[in-house]
């Protein structure tokens, strides 16, 4: 991508020896890149482990309180049944009263579980956030020491061709350059300011390249960890709600 980029490279690509330096450079980085995916897939497995067991953990939580409030709410029908039976002979007052506070009961007791469920969920989530939060902190750095590296191969690879465009400018002060030099080339080279700034322009158009590539990994890296997150919440809030 970043040789996609280099408008200067229309001026340099005619250098003789410079296909070397370029397939060594993409070599280098492709090596690179190689680690750092499989190292990526890695960790990629471990997040996905790590959401498989937070959402186990979750749904099997989640079936326990269901049912336990079944058995609450089974209990009270048959509590129910039998208060309005015993009412319909005795018509007595204290009937309805006992029934009342049964129910006043049941609804006490099924806040409970649902705030006991609630404080459980945070509990739960406190424990995933951390774990999902430790492995965006390893992708993170994964991610810095990857383009550290490739920059460091992007240095290597400009000082290379700077190295190569002495020797050619040395060549022409001694009227040793081959013979089958293109012309594009031979005028490239008869000016060494502009061949320096091609260089450079295209030192500033990789390094520029490779940090917005960076910044993009990074914010795409970070969006996905507060989205999990947000998802797992927003879900709980809007369940907790009906």
């Amino acid at each position: 991508e970043m040789f996609a980029e280099d408008t200067e490279m229309t001026k340099l690509k005619n250098l003789p020896g410079i296909s070397d330096i370029i397939n060594s450079f993409q070599s280098e980085v492709e090596s690179a890149s190689d680690v750092f995916l499989q190292a990526g897939m890695a960790r990629r497995q471990q997040k996905s482990h790590e959401t498989n067991l937070f959402e186990m953990a979750i749904k099997e939580m989640r079936l326990a309180y269901a049912s336990e409030s079944v058995a609450l709410i089974e209990h009270f029908g048959h509590q129910k049944k039998h208060s309005v039976k015993h009412f319909a002979s005795s018509r007595e007052p204290s009937d309805i009263h006992k029934l009342l506070t049964l129910l006043s009961n049941l609804s006490h007791d099924l806040m409970d579980l649902e705030m006991r469920q609630v404080d459980q969920f945070e509990e739960l989530m406190g424990e995933f956030e951390a774990k999902y939060s430790e492995l965006k902190s390893s992708c993170l750095e994964a991610q810095q020491n990857f383009f550290r590296v490739v920059e460091e191969h992007e240095n290597n690879y400009t000082r290379d061709l700077m190295q190569l465009v002495n020797e050619l400018l040395e060549k022409i002060t001694k009227d040793d350059l081959p013979s089958d030099i293109s012309d594009e080339a031979a005028s490239l080279l008869i000016d060494r300011d502009a061949c320096m700034a091609a260089i450079a322009g295209s030192h500033d158009i990789h390094v520029g390249r490779l940090y917005k590539l960076e910044d993009e990994v990074k914010n795409h890296e970070e969006t996905l960890n507060k989205q999990t997150i947000r998802e797992y919440r927003e879900y709980e809030h809007s369940r907790s709600r009906k």
